[in-house]
């Protein structure tokens, strides 16, 4: 971390970044958990919310449908 000067920046902050970027892209929590060796989804259901999902568009789709005179649509992002 010192050589690339990334102060500040912990190990762990890399993983999770990367985590978060293999659930945006589609990954299930499963492979995710796998791949960083968790031995339980649950502790992988902490990237959870960024899984585009039924419910996710579900609520996105609610909160569309109720600010849609005042506000852009919101899109699921993922």
């Amino acid at each position: 971390m010192q050589r690339a000067v990334l102060d500040g920046v912990r190990l762990h902050d890399l993983r999770h970044t990367a985590a978060s970027k293999l659930v945006q892209n589609g990954l299930s929590l499963l492979e995710v958990s796998k791949i960083l060796g968790h031995s339980q989804v649950s502790m992988t259901e902490r990237y959870s919310h960024l899984e585009p999902t039924e419910t996710s568009n579900k609520a996105r789709d609610t909160l569309n449908t109720l600010n849609q005179s005042t506000k852009p649509d919101l899109k699921v992002v993922g």
